[in-house]
């Protein structure tokens, strides 16, 4: 449920690799089937880049209610997301789980999520001390990881940006946009995009600070 409340939606398979990776999918959506009886998790059918009719599931308002306490639920998404945001939302969230493993290796550990709503809001009361978060806000990572070395102490912030497909100008202003915040960023895209991606930071001079993550 935490995981659905910060990442805002997941889908079956991802929720059986995750929690049951031992069992049997049909294991694993029995078990979603009682969240979802006692009102806490919902289930949906999406029509989502490249796929149609895939199954996902969210986290509803009783949910986050009886579960998390008002400050944990504040940034909590509990409703699907609007259509062109659950193919972005699901690769953040495949990044985040792939992300984590390869800092293991490293001897890191991820130990944080800020979804893009949480990043807004903080993005908007730096702009407005004092107020409260308003109004639309553009140039705000999808994601961010919160990293730590153990042995150190020292933490820190990783962007995670979702490939939206964009070509052309639209493209080259937001890899140039990224690399001038200068904020490390992991671009996440798909095997038919990464020639394009790769190239087009190439020419930007952005390789430092943007690393590509595929995912098939």
């Amino acid at each position: 449920m935490r995981l659905l409340g910060t990442d805002g939606v997941s889908n079956l398979e991802t929720i059986h690799e995750k929690f049951w990776p031992q069992g049997k999918p049909r294991t694993c959506r029995e078990r979603l089937a009682q969240l979802e009886k006692a009102g806490w998790l919902e289930s949906h059918f999406v029509d989502i880049r490249g796929k149609k009719n895939e199954l996902v599931f969210t986290l509803t308002a009783q949910g986050a209610k009886q579960h998390f306490n008002q400050v944990e639920r504040r940034f909590m998404i509990t409703k699907l997301p609007a259509y062109n945001e659950v193919h972005q939302q699901l690769m953040a969230q495949r990044a985040r789980f792939i992300l984590e493993e390869q800092l293991k290796g490293r001897g890191l550990e991820l130990i944080g999520w800020n979804n893009e709503r949480k990043l807004r809001s903080q993005a908007r009361l730096q702009q407005h001390p004092g107020s409260r978060a308003w109004g639309a806000l553009g140039g705000v990572a999808d994601a961010q990881a919160v990293i730590v070395n153990p042995t150190t102490g020292e933490t820190n912030l990783l962007n995670i940006e979702v490939d939206g497909a964009y070509y052309g100008k639209v493209l080259r202003e937001k890899i140039a946009r990224i690399a001038s915040a200068g904020n490390s960023t992991i671009w996440v895209t798909t095997p038919d995009r990464a020639t394009r991606i790769s190239n087009e930071i190439g020419l930007a001079g952005a390789g430092e600070s943007i690393e590509i993550m595929v995912i098939g």
